[in-house]
């Protein structure tokens, strides 16, 4: 991935403080893991949205299907 090293570690810090990733500290390096708390709240959000996005499509539909 043709990102530097200090570019990699401001991307994972600001996953650190979104609550995606967990940091934990292996000798002298920083171990990252994906946060599953973190990642059941972007889950949930997106089933909201899609389960909005395709009600509206569903209400769309049916309205097109009485109009005919």
């Amino acid at each position: 991935v043709p990102v530097s090293s200090a570019g990699l570690q401001q991307k994972l810090k600001g996953l650190k403080q979104a609550g995606l990733v967990n940091e934990r500290a292996v000798a002298n390096r920083r171990r990252y893991s994906l946060d599953p708390c973190g990642l059941s709240g972007i889950r949930a959000y997106f089933d909201q949205f899609w389960n909005q996005a395709l009600g509206a499509f569903k209400t769309a539909i049916e309205q097109t299907e009485e109009q005919s």
